[in-house]
C-alpha cells in the first residue's frame, strides 16, 4: 500500500509540474531551461522532488513546446486483475491513460497545444 501511495504521489507531482510548465509557457511564450526556473518567491512554489529519494524529478525540453518530465516508478500502473475461483475482474487503473507507467524510469512525452493553452496578454495597469 505505502508504495502504491508514494507512486501515486510521484504522478501527481508530475501533474502538478506540468500545469506550472505550461503556466510558464503561457506566460512567456518560452519553455523553462530547468524545473528551478519555475521558483515563485511570491506564490512560494517550488518543484517538488520524489517522495522517497528526495531527488528532482528530470525534466528536458525537447522542442519550442514540447517536453519530458520522467520518475522512477516502484509499481507498474497496468490494469490489475481481481481473482475469485470462479471469475477474473479486471480493474481500471486510477491513473488516465497519460499517466500511465511501467516499474522503473518513465518519461512522459508532452506538447503544449497553443489553442487549448495560448500565451496570456500582458494586463495593463492603471
Amino acid at each position: 500500500q505505502r508504495t502504491k501511495r508514494i507512486d501515486g504521489e510521484r504522478v501527481s507531482d508530475l501533474q502538478n509540474i506540468q500545469w506550472q510548465i505550461v503556466n510558464y509557457w503561457q506566460k512567456k511564450e518560452m519553455l523553462p531551461t530547468a524545473l528551478d526556473d519555475l521558483k515563485d518567491s511570491i506564490s512560494g512554489y517550488r518543484a517538488p522532488a520524489d517522495p522517497s529519494t528526495d531527488e528532482p524529478y528530470v525534466y528536458r525540453a525537447t522542442g519550442e513546446r514540447s517536453f519530458e518530465l520522467c520518475a522512477t516508478f516502484d509499481l507498474s500502473s497496468e490494469d490489475t486483475r481481481v481473482r475469485g475461483e470462479r471469475f477474473t475482474i479486471p480493474v481500471k487503473s486510477i491513473y488516465s491513460e497519460t499517466w500511465e507507467h511501467g516499474e522503473g524510469e518513465t518519461c512522459f512525452e508532452r506538447e503544449i497545444d497553443s489553442e487549448l493553452y495560448p500565451p496570456r496578454e500582458p494586463k495593463v495597469i492603471r
